[in-house]
Protein backbone atom coordinates (compact mmCIF):
# COMPACT_ATOMS: atom_id res chain seq x y z
CA UNK A 1 0.00 0.00 0.00
CA UNK A 2 2.89 2.39 0.70
CA UNK A 3 4.10 1.81 -2.84
CA UNK A 4 0.71 2.54 -4.42
CA UNK A 5 0.20 5.70 -2.35
CA UNK A 6 3.67 7.02 -3.18
CA UNK A 7 3.76 6.15 -6.90
CA UNK A 8 0.06 6.07 -7.77
CA UNK A 9 0.85 2.95 -9.80
CA UNK A 10 -2.07 0.53 -9.70
CA UNK A 11 -1.78 -0.79 -13.25
CA UNK A 12 0.03 -3.94 -12.15
CA UNK A 13 -3.01 -4.99 -10.11
CA UNK A 14 -5.02 -5.43 -13.31
CA UNK A 15 -2.34 -7.47 -15.05
CA UNK A 16 -0.58 -10.73 -14.27
CA UNK A 17 1.58 -11.21 -11.17
CA UNK A 18 3.92 -13.99 -10.10
CA UNK A 19 5.76 -14.73 -6.87
CA UNK A 20 8.19 -17.60 -7.27
CA UNK A 21 7.83 -19.84 -4.25
CA UNK A 22 8.16 -23.36 -2.92
CA UNK A 23 5.40 -25.95 -3.15
CA UNK A 24 2.30 -25.02 -1.11
CA UNK A 25 1.62 -28.70 -0.36
CA UNK A 26 1.63 -29.34 3.39
CA UNK A 27 2.73 -32.55 5.06
CA UNK A 28 1.22 -33.95 8.23
CA UNK A 29 3.98 -34.74 10.72
CA UNK A 30 2.61 -36.13 13.98
CA UNK A 31 -0.58 -34.15 13.53
CA UNK A 32 1.26 -30.91 12.71
CA UNK A 33 1.00 -29.30 9.28
CA UNK A 34 4.47 -28.59 7.94
CA UNK A 35 5.77 -27.11 4.71
CA UNK A 36 7.97 -24.55 3.02
CA UNK A 37 7.48 -21.05 4.37
CA UNK A 38 7.04 -19.45 0.94
CA UNK A 39 4.63 -22.22 -0.03
CA UNK A 40 2.52 -21.69 3.07
CA UNK A 41 2.25 -18.00 2.17
CA UNK A 42 0.43 -19.09 -1.00
CA UNK A 43 -2.50 -20.18 1.15
CA UNK A 44 -2.90 -16.62 2.42
CA UNK A 45 -2.69 -14.62 -0.82
CA UNK A 46 -5.34 -11.86 -0.68
CA UNK A 47 -8.45 -12.78 -2.64
CA UNK A 48 -8.23 -9.71 -4.88
CA UNK A 49 -4.79 -10.87 -6.11
CA UNK A 50 -5.57 -14.54 -6.68
CA UNK A 51 -7.35 -14.06 -10.00
CA UNK A 52 -4.23 -12.48 -11.52
CA UNK A 53 -1.58 -14.58 -9.79
CA UNK A 54 0.47 -17.20 -11.62
CA UNK A 55 1.52 -19.99 -11.93
CA UNK A 56 -1.32 -22.49 -11.79
CA UNK A 57 -1.81 -24.44 -8.58
CA UNK A 58 -0.68 -27.67 -10.27
CA UNK A 59 2.59 -26.10 -11.44
CA UNK A 60 3.18 -24.47 -8.08
CA UNK A 61 2.96 -27.86 -6.38
CA UNK A 62 5.83 -29.36 -8.38
CA UNK A 63 8.77 -30.41 -6.21
CA UNK A 64 11.42 -30.69 -8.93
CA UNK A 65 12.77 -27.14 -9.27
CA UNK A 66 14.09 -27.44 -12.83
CA UNK A 67 10.79 -28.89 -14.03
CA UNK A 68 8.94 -26.16 -12.15
CA UNK A 69 10.98 -23.33 -13.71
CA UNK A 70 10.36 -24.82 -17.16
CA UNK A 71 6.58 -24.98 -16.66
CA UNK A 72 6.36 -21.60 -14.92
CA UNK A 73 8.23 -20.04 -17.82
CA UNK A 74 5.97 -21.61 -20.43
CA UNK A 75 2.83 -20.59 -18.52
CA UNK A 76 3.89 -16.97 -18.15
CA UNK A 77 5.59 -16.49 -21.51
CA UNK A 78 2.28 -15.73 -23.22
CA UNK A 79 0.95 -13.51 -20.40
CA UNK A 80 1.25 -9.77 -19.75
CA UNK A 81 3.33 -9.93 -16.57
CA UNK A 82 3.49 -6.65 -14.64
CA UNK A 83 4.86 -7.62 -11.23
CA UNK A 84 7.38 -10.37 -10.48
CA UNK A 85 8.74 -11.38 -7.11
CA UNK A 86 10.86 -13.98 -5.38
CA UNK A 87 14.28 -14.80 -3.99
CA UNK A 88 16.89 -13.33 -6.39
CA UNK A 89 18.65 -16.61 -7.33
CA UNK A 90 15.27 -18.19 -8.13
CA UNK A 91 14.22 -15.22 -10.24
CA UNK A 92 17.53 -15.25 -12.13
CA UNK A 93 16.89 -18.88 -13.14
CA UNK A 94 13.35 -17.95 -14.20
CA UNK A 95 14.49 -14.95 -16.26
CA UNK A 96 17.25 -16.93 -17.97
CA UNK A 97 14.77 -19.67 -18.89
CA UNK A 98 12.37 -17.06 -20.32
CA UNK A 99 15.11 -15.60 -22.51
CA UNK A 100 16.15 -19.07 -23.67
CA UNK A 101 12.60 -20.08 -24.61
CA UNK A 102 11.66 -16.77 -26.24
CA UNK A 103 14.90 -15.88 -27.99
CA UNK A 104 14.51 -12.30 -26.70
CA UNK A 105 17.39 -10.22 -25.35
CA UNK A 106 15.74 -8.87 -22.19
CA UNK A 107 12.80 -9.66 -19.94
CA UNK A 108 11.30 -6.26 -20.81
CA UNK A 109 11.15 -7.34 -24.44
CA UNK A 110 8.98 -10.28 -23.33
CA UNK A 111 6.88 -8.36 -20.79
CA UNK A 112 6.52 -4.68 -21.83
CA UNK A 113 4.23 -4.04 -18.83
CA UNK A 114 6.77 -5.34 -16.31
CA UNK A 115 7.06 -2.44 -13.86
CA UNK A 116 7.56 -3.84 -10.35
CA UNK A 117 10.11 -6.28 -8.97
CA UNK A 118 9.73 -7.54 -5.38
CA UNK A 119 12.62 -9.41 -3.77
CA UNK A 120 14.26 -10.39 -0.50
CA UNK A 121 15.79 -13.18 1.52
CA UNK A 122 19.42 -12.74 0.47
CA UNK A 123 21.93 -9.94 0.02
CA UNK A 124 20.91 -8.30 -3.25
CA UNK A 125 24.19 -6.51 -3.98
CA UNK A 126 25.83 -9.40 -5.89
CA UNK A 127 22.72 -9.67 -8.10
CA UNK A 128 22.16 -5.99 -8.88
CA UNK A 129 24.10 -5.81 -12.15
CA UNK A 130 22.78 -9.21 -13.24
CA UNK A 131 19.19 -8.01 -12.93
CA UNK A 132 19.90 -4.73 -14.71
CA UNK A 133 21.15 -6.70 -17.67
CA UNK A 134 18.35 -9.29 -17.61
CA UNK A 135 15.49 -6.80 -17.19
CA UNK A 136 16.86 -4.27 -19.68
CA UNK A 137 15.19 -1.14 -18.30
CA UNK A 138 14.76 0.73 -15.04
CA UNK A 139 11.73 -0.39 -13.05
CA UNK A 140 10.46 0.08 -9.50
CA UNK A 141 11.52 -2.44 -6.90
CA UNK A 142 10.55 -3.30 -3.33
CA UNK A 143 12.94 -5.15 -1.05
CA UNK A 144 11.60 -7.02 1.97
CA UNK A 145 13.31 -8.66 4.93
CA UNK A 146 11.97 -12.11 5.78
CA UNK A 147 13.54 -14.46 8.32
CA UNK A 148 12.76 -17.77 9.95
CA UNK A 149 11.14 -15.95 12.85
CA UNK A 150 8.84 -13.80 10.73
CA UNK A 151 8.39 -10.97 8.27
CA UNK A 152 10.39 -8.13 9.81
CA UNK A 153 10.56 -5.22 7.39
CA UNK A 154 10.03 -3.93 3.88
CA UNK A 155 11.12 -0.99 1.75
CA UNK A 156 8.34 1.58 2.02
CA UNK A 157 9.71 4.24 -0.34
CA UNK A 158 11.08 4.43 -3.89
CA UNK A 159 13.01 7.57 -2.97
CA UNK A 160 15.44 5.93 -0.55
CA UNK A 161 16.62 2.43 0.35
CA UNK A 162 15.35 2.20 3.90
CA UNK A 163 13.16 -0.38 5.62
CA UNK A 164 9.98 0.02 7.63
CA UNK A 165 10.12 -2.43 10.52
CA UNK A 166 7.11 -4.61 11.26
CA UNK A 167 7.81 -4.93 14.96
CA UNK A 168 4.76 -6.96 15.98
CA UNK A 169 5.92 -9.99 14.00
CA UNK A 170 9.24 -10.14 15.81
CA UNK A 171 7.48 -10.61 19.14
CA UNK A 172 5.12 -13.47 18.42
CA UNK A 173 6.34 -15.47 15.45
CA UNK A 174 9.08 -17.54 17.09
CA UNK A 175 6.55 -19.35 19.28
CA UNK A 176 3.81 -19.43 16.64
CA UNK A 177 6.06 -20.83 13.91
CA UNK A 178 7.42 -23.49 16.25
CA UNK A 179 3.89 -24.69 16.96
CA UNK A 180 2.84 -25.07 13.34
CA UNK A 181 6.07 -26.57 12.07
CA UNK A 182 7.38 -24.36 9.26
CA UNK A 183 10.51 -25.48 7.40
CA UNK A 184 12.94 -22.70 8.25
CA UNK A 185 15.91 -21.58 6.20
CA UNK A 186 14.36 -21.60 2.75
CA UNK A 187 14.67 -17.85 2.31
CA UNK A 188 18.39 -17.96 2.87
CA UNK A 189 19.10 -20.97 0.68
CA UNK A 190 19.24 -21.97 -2.94
CA UNK A 191 17.07 -24.56 -4.68
CA UNK A 192 19.01 -27.82 -4.91
CA UNK A 193 18.24 -30.66 -7.30
CA UNK A 194 18.10 -34.00 -5.45
CA UNK A 195 18.08 -37.43 -7.06
CA UNK A 196 14.54 -38.86 -7.02
CA UNK A 197 15.69 -42.13 -5.41
CA UNK A 198 17.39 -40.20 -2.62
CA UNK A 199 14.24 -38.12 -2.14
CA UNK A 200 12.08 -41.26 -1.88
CA UNK A 201 14.46 -42.80 0.65
CA UNK A 202 14.48 -39.57 2.67
CA UNK A 203 10.68 -39.50 2.64
CA UNK A 204 10.52 -43.06 3.97
CA UNK A 205 13.12 -42.48 6.70
CA UNK A 206 11.60 -39.11 7.61
CA UNK A 207 8.26 -40.76 8.36
CA UNK A 208 9.89 -43.50 10.43
CA UNK A 209 12.16 -41.13 12.35
CA UNK A 210 9.58 -38.37 12.76
CA UNK A 211 11.35 -35.72 10.72
CA UNK A 212 10.37 -33.59 7.77
CA UNK A 213 11.84 -34.65 4.43
CA UNK A 214 14.14 -31.63 4.32
CA UNK A 215 15.07 -32.29 7.95
CA UNK A 216 15.99 -35.88 7.10
CA UNK A 217 18.23 -34.85 4.22
CA UNK A 218 19.86 -32.20 6.41
CA UNK A 219 20.41 -34.84 9.11
CA UNK A 220 22.14 -37.15 6.62
CA UNK A 221 24.28 -34.26 5.36
CA UNK A 222 25.35 -33.42 8.92
CA UNK A 223 26.34 -37.05 9.56
CA UNK A 224 28.30 -37.15 6.31
CA UNK A 225 30.18 -33.94 7.08
CA UNK A 226 30.95 -35.04 10.64
CA UNK A 227 32.17 -38.41 9.36
CA UNK A 228 34.48 -36.75 6.83
CA UNK A 229 35.80 -34.38 9.49
CA UNK A 230 36.41 -37.33 11.85
CA UNK A 231 37.44 -40.28 9.67
CA UNK A 232 38.68 -42.33 12.65
CA UNK A 233 35.24 -42.44 14.29
CA UNK A 234 32.77 -45.26 13.43
CA UNK A 235 29.82 -44.00 11.38
CA UNK A 236 27.33 -45.45 13.89
CA UNK A 237 28.98 -43.43 16.65
CA UNK A 238 28.77 -40.26 14.55
CA UNK A 239 25.09 -40.89 13.86
CA UNK A 240 24.27 -41.48 17.53
CA UNK A 241 26.22 -38.34 18.44
CA UNK A 242 24.18 -36.27 15.97
CA UNK A 243 20.93 -37.69 17.37
CA UNK A 244 22.01 -36.95 20.95
CA UNK A 245 23.05 -33.43 19.97
CA UNK A 246 19.61 -32.77 18.52
CA UNK A 247 17.74 -33.99 21.59
CA UNK A 248 16.56 -31.56 24.21
CA UNK A 249 18.00 -31.88 27.70
CA UNK A 250 14.62 -33.01 28.98
CA UNK A 251 14.86 -36.09 26.74
CA UNK A 252 18.39 -36.99 27.77
CA UNK A 253 18.96 -40.05 29.91
CA UNK A 254 20.58 -39.01 33.20
CA UNK A 255 23.80 -40.72 34.21
CA UNK A 256 23.37 -42.77 37.39
CA UNK A 257 26.62 -44.20 38.77
CA UNK A 258 26.49 -47.83 39.73
CA UNK A 259 27.21 -48.56 43.39
CA UNK A 260 30.12 -50.84 44.13
CA UNK A 261 29.40 -54.17 45.80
Amino acid sequence: MHYIVETNNTAFLNKKIIFLQGSPVLEDVNGIKTGRLSGIVAHYTPRFLRKNTLPSWETNCLEDWEEKVEKVSKETLKEDMAAIGGIPPWVVMYFEKLLYLSGKKTVSDIFPSFSLFVYGGVNFSPYKNVFKKLIGKKIDSIEYYPASEGFFAYQDSQKEEVFLAVAIFAVFTTVAFAKIGFHFGEFMGLPVRIDSDLYDQAKSHAHAERRTISGQIEFWAMIGKAALDNPDLPIDFVRDLMIAKGEGKSLATPFIPQSKH
